[in-house]
């Protein structure tokens, strides 16, 4: 089984304020694939406070509300122009 790309679950990124079991999980994947030289992405990023914790812990990659919300694609189309 080839992974190329690894995710941290939307659970440890939104308990990222208040839970240190959340942060900890976080680093470990981190860790994992840097150390696999797997791309990594952060699922459910919702707040700045999750974004700045995310990339301050070496993650680059995320995706959630906090960027976009889900939209048609007629939407995404006339965004990207």
């Amino acid at each position: 089984l080839k992974v190329d790309v690894l995710k941290i679950d939307r659970a440890f990124i939104q308990d990222l304020d208040r839970d240190e079991t959340s942060r900890a999980i976080m680093r470990a994947i981190i860790q994992l694939a840097d150390s696999l030289g797997i791309q990594l992405t952060a699922e459910g990023i919702e707040t700045r406070e999750q974004q700045r914790e995310v990339r301050s812990a070496g993650c680059l990659r995320g995706q959630g509300f906090y960027f976009f919300r889900p939209m048609d694609a007629e939407t995404l189309t006339a965004l990207l122009s």
